[in-house]
């Protein structure tokens, strides 16, 4: 089992992002691409 820490920023950031309207779809990319490169390391 692997343990992804994520700093401060990552998290203000998208919790900013949900507050904000349409802040959800301008972070959305950033999102797939973590998950895409998470997917290519394992």
């Amino acid at each position: 089992m692997t343990l992804h820490t994520k700093p401060l920023k990552w998290t203000v950031k998208y919790f900013v992002a949900a507050l904000v309207p349409f802040g959800p779809f301008l972070v959305d990319g950033s999102l797939k691409r973590e998950l895409n490169e998470l997917i290519e390391d394992d």
